[in-house]
């Protein structure tokens, strides 16, 4: 490829060759430098960054997500192209001024480095597959390099009517009949065939890029931090146990059998998966680890720490004798999926492993640490910064704190107010502005949402498209319908990671006569108010859940029907201190922040 450098520009080698920007920028996609693909989404940011009134503000907008893109997304913005770390800086407002039409006009701007470039063009490829669909399948070979000049087939599973003929060029495909780029159309599963073996590939949420071939033998490839010590393979269950049905033995922050375990406890997820077919040591010196000899089925992938704990898993992954895969252990998300209608089932990439308060009210810093162990689950995990360290260092403010035992006093009497204020629990909960305080300090975003003003179909469907999004959401719920607006005593927040338009879930009215609540929601829970299923006779009919089917869920460890949710959000508020259908989204917006053990780095 030419040189399109100015004299001046080769002499200082800066910017780079276009050469070294298509490797870059392409390699982690396909496995190869692609000057095809680097020009086709250059021209999908250049077109962006022309968009008639473009402003630093929009810049922010649209850039908010550049993770999700590549298994190893580049989030730390080493040396120049730190616009994106904060909202003053003034690379933006050059770059919105700018007007660039090259790639070499983007880079020509002050501190716009290649490193930015990157991360803005690991934005536009998402951008650029959605709208082809909603993953591009990049095929590849067993050493990862991408494959050319094979056809394959590819069917909806399980294989029903014609298949689309796929040309594979350079590890990218294009429809046969159309010569356009192929993407699968929806998450879901899909059968991949050649003239000699056909393999079948699972697409989960928030996944722009699935790496994927069909050679023998087969062998999957899992990307992860240095710091996963070691991997597991389980095959995936079809339900787990919810929250109030587990039994079995929790563990205290040391990882010993809990004795009184007042505040904190947790449960080991080895415990509740399937036991493991496969357990590797991770190389400390890689950031991936080659699996083989799995036999065809649905697995979960589980990363452990060096305390010996799962601390992150990736569920649905599917395998047959000669499937090629590549996955990562973190975790992706993709704003733009909030701007589409979801799809009728979504859950999370993975497990949040789970984290019960106990005898505290600290259920909204225990739903922060689940949301935050999605993301960052080195950092918050059962034995690091869980649930418990979060209780003892996010707190209510004091003016808070005393309006809030005010409205004890008035509400309850005296004795509550005083305990509350006395103990080292000090206030009877945690507000919602203590939530986003909080979720602000450790680099995450801090957003909260009342959708109030929405229909009930509208409100639960901004929902789904969370989840559809990848990000898990933390809910304000009142546990106890029955007792109305007002109160405190059964206020809950629990985290969102799932949900399906298709569940049935059963219960009996008053007279014992069977009825079925379409379509629910999926939690995971702390604890708290609403373990037990048995609802006071107060309740009417058509909000009771009392039927086995709520003993097991998919994923989580608890299930909301649509129906029940919908009443339990409408009264979780408290007036005066919180919202009505209130939601925060927690995804990381500051990536050295949320990911650093140090939350003042």
């Amino acid at each position: 490829m030419s040189d399109e450098r100015t004299p001046a520009e080769i002499a200082s080698n800066y910017p780079p060759r276009k050469s070294s920007m298509v490797r870059a920028c392409t390699t982690p996609v396909i496995g190869a430098p692609h000057e095809w693909l680097f020009d086709e989404v250059t021209a999908e940011l250049l077109a962006c960054l022309n968009a008639p009134g473009l402003t630093r503000e929009s810049l922010f907008t649209t850039f908010r997500d550049t993770a999700g893109a590549f298994a190893s997304p580049s989030m730390r913005n080493q040396g120049k192209g730190r616009f994106f770390r904060g909202p003053n800086a003034k690379a933006a407002t050059r770059l919105a001024a700018a007007r660039p039409q090259s790639w070499l006009d983007v880079l020509r701007v002050r501190d716009v480095g290649p490193d930015m470039f990157y991360d803005m063009f690991a934005m536009m490829l998402v951008r650029w597959v959605h709208r082809f669909g909603e993953s591009l399948p990049v095929f590849i070979a067993a050493d990862g390099t991408p494959l050319d000049g094979v056809d394959i087939k590819v069917y909806p599973s399980p294989a029903t009517g014609s298949p689309v003929i796929v040309n594979v060029r350079q590890g990218i495909g294009f429809d046969a009949a159309t010569d356009g780029v192929f993407a699968f159309p929806a998450i879901g599963e899909y059968i991949l065939a050649t003239a000699t073996a056909s393999i079948r590939v699972e697409v989960p949420v928030a996944t722009p890029v699935t790496r994927v071939g069909i050679g023998s033998p087969g062998a999957l490839t899992v990307f992860h931090d240095p710091e996963i010590v070691s991997l597991s393979v389980h095959p995936a269950k079809d339900a787990y146990a919810a929250k109030h049905a587990q039994g079995g033995d929790t563990y205290d922050k040391d990882g010993n059998v809990c004795g009184s375990c007042d505040k904190f406890s947790f449960v080991k997820q080895e415990d509740i998966e399937a036991p493991a077919v496969l357990a590797v040591a991770a190389d400390p010196a890689s950031d991936r680890t080659v699996l083989t000899g799995l036999v065809p089925g649905h697995y979960v992938i589980a990363g452990y720490s060096s305390d010996g704990i799962i601390i992150t898993t990736v569920r649905d992954v599917v395998m047959d004798y000669a499937s090629l895969r590549e996955i990562g252990l973190d975790h992706g998300f993709d704003l733009s999926r909030l701007e589409v209608e979801p799809p009728t089932r979504a859950f999370l990439q993975g497990n949040i492993v789970q984290q019960h308060q106990e005898d505290t009210n600290w259920c909204g810093l225990y739903a922060l640490a689940h949301a935050f162990s999605y993301w960052a689950p080195v950092r918050y995990n059962p034995m690091g910064d869980n649930g418990q360290w979060l209780g003892e260092h996010v707190k209510d403010g004091w003016t808070s704190t005393w309006l809030h035992s005010l409205l004890l006093y008035a509400s309850f009497g005296l004795i509550p107010a005083a305990v509350s204020l006395f103990t080292d629990d000090p206030s009877p909960g945690t507000l919602q502005e203590t939530m986003t305080l909080g979720a602000r300090y450790f680099g995450f975003s801090y957003q909260g949402y009342s959708y109030e003003s929405l229909g009930k179909d509208e409100a639960l469907k901004q929902l789904k498209r969370w989840i559809h999004a990848g990000v898990p959401v933390i809910v304000t719920v009142d546990e106890r319908m029955d007792e109305g607006e007002g109160h405190w005593s059964s206020e809950h927040y629990k985290v969102l990671v799932g949900y399906d338009d298709h569940a049935h879930y059963r219960y009996a009215d008053d007279d014992g006569i069977e009825h079925i609540a379409d379509g629910a929601f999926y939690f995971q829970n702390s604890g708290g108010q609403g373990e037990t299923r048995p609802d006071p006779d107060s309740v009417s009919a058509e909000l009771r859940e009392d039927h086995d089917d709520y003993n097991r869920v998919p994923t989580g460890n608890e299930a909301d029907s649509y129906t029940v949710f919908w009443k339990k959000w409408e009264t979780g508020g408290i007036p005066t201190f919180s919202d009505s259908f209130w939601c925060l989204p927690i995804y990381p917006v500051d990536f050295i922040k949320a990911f650093s053990p140090d939350p003042d780095a």
